[in-house]
């Protein structure tokens, strides 16, 4: 690891750590940046996936039971506490974080990091660190409206193709505050850890014409899979505290 890299990923951590290191434009431009750049990706990928589940139950329930009528209250409980965070999640790192280390990366190759830090710019709190709030922020933001995409996919779906009035299968009471808290909490961990994962790949990348993509590449598979990792662990927690 080179000594840069390193000063930048100290300074970095040091910034989340203490948000007034912070340039607040540059997080006003990274927020925009994940929220303009990611919302449709994020909301295509959640629609899509959540009609996928939603026609898939609906058959299960009908063929094994012949009842589908406790789909709508499991189905908008799963856009919190699963698969919602979920898919929000992996949808960022394909989009967001991927392109984030790529980014670096370009910039560890072309020395504009040495001359940033040359010039006493300070970009690991200036310009690596804003991406980490900007994720965390921007994740929960995206997550929360990706629980409203999911559930209108899940009305198309069973109205569509079962009959079932969207007013019978949209079920709100069965949403509690523990269960927003644990989709805040799972998406803003998420957000985070597309940060450190993208950042690491991006700034400790090798040298040479492939290093780029390799940067990229690395750091969408270290990505999903820490998420998915998170996501165990969360729910590990969650259920060992009686929730």
């Amino acid at each position: 690891m080179s000594s840069l890299a390193q000063k930048v990923w100290r300074t970095a951590l040091r910034a989340q750590l203490n948000p007034k290191l912070l340039g607040e434009k540059s997080f006003w431009q990274r927020l925009s940046q994940v929220g303009n750049g990611a919302f449709w990706i994020v909301a295509g990928v959640t629609f899509f996936a959540g009609a996928a589940f939603c026609q898939q139950a609906a058959f299960q329930a009908q063929a094994l039971l012949g009842d589908q009528s406790f789909i709508g209250p499991e189905y908008i409980v799963l856009a919190f506490k699963s698969f919602g965070p979920l898919v929000v999640a992996l949808a960022l790192m394909s989009k967001v974080g991927s392109a984030f280390a790529a980014e670096l990366a370009l910039m560890r190759q072309n020395q504009s990091l040495d001359a940033l830090v040359l010039y006493k710019q300070n970009p690991g709190a200036r310009w690596c660190a804003p991406m980490g709030l900007a994720l965390t922020f921007g994740a929960v933001g995206l997550g929360l409206l990706s629980t409203v995409v999911w559930e209108l996919a899940g009305m198309v779906v069973m109205y569509g193709f079962h009959g079932i009035m969207p007013q019978s299968f949209f079920r709100p009471d069965a949403i509690s505050r523990e269960l927003v808290l644990l989709c805040c909490i799972k998406n803003a961990a998420f957000g985070q850890s597309i940060y450190w994962v993208s950042l690491r790949s991006g700034l400790f990348v090798g040298h040479g014409t492939t290093a780029t993509g390799f940067s990229t590449t690395q750091a969408m598979v270290r990505g999903v899979l820490l998420i998915l990792f998170v996501n165990l662990f969360i729910d590990f927690v969650w259920l060992r505290l009686g929730f």
